[in-house]
């Protein structure tokens, strides 16, 4: 009887420390790390971005080991970090960067070979390619019109101006020089009469700021007549997509990040003529890298006097045999264990914000797969808000990183069926150039998430 009466008494203290760890978690706010693989690297590549908040950002996310697995972003990140974090001083960064040349290089397309190529042309060494095997693949992977492709044999401007940005210092060579000038007419042939550029069919901030940033890297004149269409340059059609408040991604849509952060890049890199793809080092000293305690130690703390209370008391009524002691060790190893294991926390407020809409103004539709259901939206949700109301109506398990890259769905991971497979998403039958987090939705949209391989 005495022996349950200890264990109850443990209990209680365990629930009520257990209440405390919920309180610490509801009240204290994680860092926001979603800038991280978003839109920040674009700040960083132009010199414009504030090298403080980003190296601390990145730091943060590298104790956590809490960024994305996508191979192209993680490449982006690296390079970023070359400009923030001296590989000499933070170990983290360094390991990070060893994995990154290790397994990303060719394993997510055409990208995956572009950031890689941008990556040696900082210093760093892929184990599994060399810089001329890595330079031959992408070479190899031209396409007839003269440009290059995400996927498939169909040139692509934003594929065919990043993939010059990288070729740009092997300009010399002339087998690449050949390549570039291939590439250079299909530009000229695809720039539109207003002097801007389109991706999947509409004219936007991003593909005219990546046509740019080719021309600066190929040292090619803003006034050079090739990119110059009554009287446009690209430059000034990029300009047509500024706001006071940023760059739009279409002329009659709304100012975006993505847009707005490679169009100030795009900027920088004709004022100062300089790629952005080639790191300049202006590094931030940071602490030594530690991991998060955040609550567990206080609660472990207490676990601990807990369990010491309940001995204690053992002990005075003379409960000292082993079976007395024994549940007690293994109820309070079990503790800890759960304590530095699990992350508690309270889902309840969380799910009600985003099914229960205080000034909706509208319904989209959402199909996954076999799956369609209407949900209800406010101004500002995008593709990737009404997948978490999705998610969280159908009990369906997404996997969602740090920079809202969506990475499986449902059990259905990206590689899963091959180096390229992963979750695409159309609206109104449109695969847009924009990541899911980025697209605003209008009431009467038809979202749809596809995998692709």
């Amino acid at each position: 009887m005495k022996r349950n009466l200890c264990l109850i008494l443990l209990f209680i203290c365990m629930l009520t420390v257990g209440a405390g760890v919920r309180n610490v978690e509801a009240s204290s706010s994680a860092p926001d790390l979603s800038d991280v693989g978003g839109v920040s690297e674009w700040y960083i590549f132009s010199g414009l971005g504030e090298e403080t908040t980003y190296a601390q950002a990145l730091n943060t996310a590298l104790q956590e080991e809490n960024l994305t697995k996508n191979a192209v972003t993680r490449q982006k990140i690296a390079l970023a970090g070359l400009a923030v974090l001296d590989p000499q001083t933070c170990p983290l960064f360094a390991s990070y960067l060893e994995d990154v040349m290790a397994n990303t290089v060719g394993k997510l397309g055409l990208m995956s070979w572009v950031f890689g190529l941008h990556l040696v042309n900082n210093g760093q060494v892929s184990p599994n390619y060399t810089e001329e095997q890595i330079l031959a693949t992408i070479l190899s992977l031209q396409t007839e019109q003269g440009g290059w492709g995400i996927v498939g044999t169909t040139s692509d401007v934003d594929a065919t101006a990043m993939v010059l940005c990288a070729l740009a210092p092997y300009g010399q060579q002339e087998e690449v020089d050949c390549s570039i000038q291939k590439a250079l007419v299909f530009l000229s042939e695809a720039q539109q009469e207003d002097g801007s550029f389109k991706s999947y069919g509409v004219s936007n901030a991003e593909s005219c700021a990546q046509v740019g940033m080719a021309l600066v890297c190929l040292e090619i004149s803003a006034e050079d007549s090739r990119f110059i269409k009554n009287g446009q340059s690209v430059w000034d059609a990029l300009e047509t997509f500024y706001t006071e408040n940023g760059y739009r991604h279409t002329l009659d849509g709304d100012v975006n990040p993505m847009a707005t952060a490679q169009g100030l890049c795009a900027r920088e890199t004709l004022r100062t003529g300089r790629s952005p793809f080639q790191v300049v080092p202006r590094y931030v000293e940071l602490p030594q890298a530690t991991k998060t305690i955040s609550y567990k130690v206080p609660v472990s703390i207490g676990l601990t006097v807990a369990a010491l209370c309940v001995f204690i008391l053992l002990y005075i009524r003379k409960k000292r045999a082993l079976r007395h002691w024994l549940p007690i060790v293994v109820v309070w190893i079990l503790a800890l264990v759960g304590v530095w294991t699990l992350q508690i926390q309270s889902p309840d407020t969380y799910e009600q914000s985003l099914l229960q809409k205080e000034n909706p103004i509208g319904t989209v539709v959402l199909t996954i797969e076999d799956r369609s259901e209407s949900f209800e939206i406010e101004a500002g949700d995008t593709v990737l808000d009404v997948l978490r109301m999705a998610a969280v109506k159908w009990k369906l398990p997404v996997v969602i990183t740090n920079s809202g890259y969506v990475s499986e769905i449902d059990g259905l991971a990206e590689f899963d069926r091959g180096p390229t497979s992963g979750w695409k998403y159309k609206v109104n039958d449109t695969f847009p150039s924009v990541g899911a987090g980025d697209y605003g939705v209008a009431p009467g949209d038809r979202i749809e998430w596809v995998y692709t391989s």
